[in-house]
């Protein structure tokens, strides 16, 4: 499977995630704004605030404090 196919089955949580680890990289804590979140993705605001609130956040994977993201080591 080439890596092009490979983003057209890639789950909407998985792309919030990678969109993530870009702009969060180094440790950062970042106020991001979810419709920026969404038109990079392909979603709606709803869908990425579904993904962060019962997905990533839930897993350990993505954490918030004081209103900013962060990944989780």
């Amino acid at each position: 499977m080439t890596d092009q196919n490979a983003l057209l089955i890639e789950s909407t949580a998985s792309k919030i995630y990678r969109f993530l680890k870009e702009s969060l990289k180094g440790g950062k804590r970042r106020r991001l704004d979810y419709n920026l979140i969404a038109r990079t993705v392909g979603c709606t605001r709803s869908t990425v605030r579904y993904n962060l609130d019962k997905k990533l956040i839930p897993l350990g994977l993505v954490a918030v404090e004081h209103g900013k993201l962060y990944l989780v080591k």
